[in-house]
């Protein structure tokens, strides 16, 4: 009887310790930038291939959505339930750095051989006060694309330059039967968009001394035009176009869009034969209708929104998952990430050469506005509350709630107490 106890303690010793050794470790990561041909790229490629190289790391994948993606962060910080890598915009290293949800890096960038390769303007997004937190995986510059085929048969034959022309153009391609629209010259725009007409005025959006001058005569240019070109493709009362499977910009419905690279990654998907029909660019002022205080400062902008991948603090092997990291972050994985979410441009050289797509008409134009007019998007404190507080106002005049003065003046006064408070003035 003792013996078979005794044999039945070393038992159990044995077993606990194959489990001890065996025990596997879980990183939970959340990406917010994807597509189904993304999910499908780490389900059916990614993963399996990390498996063979680390079959005792278990990869769980969460897609998170842009307009929940504040939300669920900050509470699952707070539940200390936060994810162990996760992607963020290019304007969150403050909000990591400060906030203390992300681990500085430098001690692996240090030993990183390959850190290189990626393009020097990518890096700048990740750090904050000299340190590093996170690396590139994703660049997405701004323009309008235009669909010239349908504002060819408007009388529009040339690529807009000016704010003038594009409202030109948005207004003449715009079809409503009474209240109802059935062809849209193009969206509404949004605080993004804002910020990159703000600085192609010759404007600023954060000054030497921390403060935000959105309220001035450049900011009231850029948010008129914004304004006037609301209401000339959607007059108060215009029911907007009906959801649609396939985007509007790909069908047609939609005629000029401001954003990345998506539209054109659409039209390729759904309408491919419209896809040298497609033109890329950056508007300025014209100074006919929209004049600022200094023309010679106009110039044209392209923000660059380089989104990126952290490690949380919650992490409990950053080891791992900097091994993780690493393997997303390989020339050929994050080739094929970026090709497989919306043709985006990979921040790593030796990936952008050989990307195939790149050499797309329309999308070799897209490297043209990016080389040209390229303009870092700024990290800054607090990017949700202060992009409620803009996306707020900006939907306000445009509706003709409130006027473009009292817009800017509630945009002003409620980024720089939000800047005061978070850095303690």
């Amino acid at each position: 009887m003792k013996k078979s106890l005794i044999l039945l303690l070393f038992a159990l010793l044995v077993l606990s310790s194959v489990g001890i050794v065996s025990a596997e470790t879980v990183l939970d990561v959340w990406l917010v930038d994807w597509t189904e041909d993304t999910q499908k790229l780490f389900e059916e490629e990614l993963i399996p291939e990390w498996n063979k190289l680390h079959p005792d790391i278990k990869i769980n994948m969460t897609w998170v959505e842009w307009s929940k993606y504040d939300e669920k962060l900050l509470t699952a910080f707070a539940g200390n339930t936060a994810p162990d890598i996760f992607q963020t915009g290019a304007e969150y290293a403050w909000q990591l750095a400060t906030k203390k949800q992300a681990i500085p890096i430098d001690h692996y960038i240090a030993n990183y051989p390959e850190k290189d390769d990626f393009y020097e303007g990518a890096w700048g997004v990740t750090f904050w006060e000299g340190k590093q937190y996170g690396v590139p995986y994703l660049t997405a510059p701004r323009a309008n694309i235009y669909r010239m085929d349908i504002l060819n048969e408007v009388g529009i034959t040339e690529v807009p330059k000016t704010w003038e022309d594009v409202l030109e153009a948005a207004s003449k391609s715009t079809i409503r039967r009474g209240t109802r629209m059935m062809r849209q010259g193009m969206g509404s725009g949004d605080w993004q968009e804002f910020i990159q007409l703000l600085l192609a005025a010759g404007g600023k959006f954060i000054t030497e001394d921390g403060t935000t001058d959105v309220n001035s005569p450049e900011g009231r240019a850029a948010l008129q035009y914004m304004v006037d070109r609301f209401n000339a493709v959607s007059p108060p009362g215009t029911a907007q176009l009906s959801q649609s499977p396939i985007p509007h910009f790909a069908t047609g419905k939609q005629v000029i869009t401001f954003g990345n690279q998506g539209p054109i990654n659409q039209v390729q998907k759904y309408a491919p034969d419209k896809l040298d029909s497609l033109a890329v660019g950056v508007t300025v002022p014209g100074g006919e209708k929209y004049k600022v205080s200094d023309p010679s400062r106009v110039r044209g902008v392209s923000l660059t929104f380089t989104d990126w991948l952290a490690i949380s603090t919650q992490c409990e092997d950053p080891d791992a998952a900097w091994e993780f990291v690493k393997f997303l972050i390989t020339s050929e994985n994050i080739a094929k990430y970026n090709e497989a979410t919306w043709f985006m441009i990979p921040p790593r050289r030796s990936a952008a050469e050989n990307a195939y797509w790149l050499q797309l008409g329309p999308l070799q134009e897209f490297l043209e506005v990016f080389d040209e007019y390229g303009y870092a998007f700024p990290a800054f404190p607090e990017t949700a509350r202060v992009q409620k507080v803009m996306g707020d106002n900006i939907e306000l005049a445009l509706n003709q709630k409130i006027t473009v003065d009292e817009a800017l003046k509630a945009m002003e006064e409620g980024i720089n107490a939000i800047w005061a408070e978070a850095l303690g003035k």
